[in-house]
């Protein structure tokens, strides 16, 4: 059984070409994708065209799951950074790592924004960012490179970005190199970059985790290379991915990856009843020696369900593992 999901990058521009967020919606409903990290969306002002861009795109696409983060103020209200998902997403945080510079406006903070989701019965985190041209783009990349570093190392990651930097920038050849620390690791792991015209500013989506990297597209379908002559809501392309298992895996490969699944939620919501547990209490301990019982034998069985797993050649082995995925990592 073949598992993944879609993802794309984009920096709509706010919807201010065409008809709006009408046109935004459209393209992004028809690309099929699972998940939709945004950049330059207004939720207020001038730039929203009066509506919240987030909750009206969430609507019209399909992906109910939503968030957001200001990442400043433009045009009376506020803009910034969001993720758009098929699938429930956790609590967002809004890091900073740094003062807008060089504009008039009231920009605010440069800001990252992070989410995570259960996806597949796998923990993805899911990243967006838009540092501006003088924005330090060095702290926006440690700051990622740092995050993604002290994940576990079974943990998925989408990172997508408007970086505003040329393809032939030296920042964005160092943001490349640090990032490929953290995400360049795995042989199916590696950034892909597009750009709208030659020149342009760079979009950029980089993955980690278990499935094949294939980057569909780079830009909207039909689209000129002059932003002026465009027929699309946006003067930036898109990157539209997949990642998936494109190799076949028989039923019994998927039942023991289940199983395993299965038997680590099950130790998670014990350990959750243990620690509720007051060991000087003697009901209580004799119940903390039931669930410890009870945790050994579910490690027991997901170690027989490993060995079995190997023995099959099946896929993703090492995902099921608390050590690290790859040579180096």
């Amino acid at each position: 059984m073949a598992v993944g999901l879609r993802f794309m990058t984009w920096n709509i521009d706010y919807g201010q070409r065409d008809d709006h967020l009408e046109r935004v919606a459209a393209l992004i409903r028809g690309t099929g994708v699972d998940i939709a990290i945004l950049q330059e969306i207004a939720v207020s002002g001038s730039l929203a065209g009066g509506v919240n861009q987030v909750t009206q795109l969430s609507a019209d696409t399909g992906l109910f799951n939503r968030v957001f983060a200001k990442d400043g103020g433009y045009g009376g209200g506020d803009v910034g950074i969001a993720v758009l998902s098929r699938f429930p997403l956790g609590q967002v945080q809004a890091i900073t790592y740094g003062p807008r510079r060089g504009t008039s406006d009231n920009w605010g903070e440069a800001t990252l924004l992070r989410v995570p989701a259960t996806i597949h019965r796998l923990t993805h985190h899911i990243f967006s960012a838009h540092p501006r041209a003088d924005d330090d783009i060095s702290a926006c990349a440690s700051l990622v490179h740092n995050l993604v570093q002290g994940l576990p190392a079974g943990d998925a990651v989408l990172f997508g970005a408007d970086m505003n930097m040329g393809r032939g920038d030296q920042a964005i050849n160092d943001l490349t190199a640090v990032l490929k620390d953290s995400f360049g690791r795995c042989p199916d792991t590696s950034p892909q970059f597009c750009t709208l015209r030659a020149g342009g500013d760079v979009d950029y989506a980089m993955y980690r985790g278990p499935y094949g990297l294939q980057f569909t597209e780079c830009r909207c379908p039909g689209d000129s290379d002059d932003p002026a002559q465009t027929q699309f809501p946006s003067d930036h392309a898109w990157v539209l991915a997949s990642v998936k298992d494109t190799r076949s895996e028989s039923a019994q490969c998927e039942q023991i990856r289940v199983g395993i699944l299965d038997r680590r939620d099950q130790i998670q919501q014990l350990e959750v009843e243990r620690q509720g547990l007051d060991p000087r209490n003697p009901a209580d301990r004799s119940e903390i020696t039931q669930i410890n019982n009870q945790i050994n034998q579910l490690r027991s069985q997901i170690t027989s369900l490993q060995q079995q797993s190997d023995q099959l050649a099946c896929l993703s082995n090492d995902w099921f593992s608390d050590a690290p995925l790859c040579a180096g990592a």
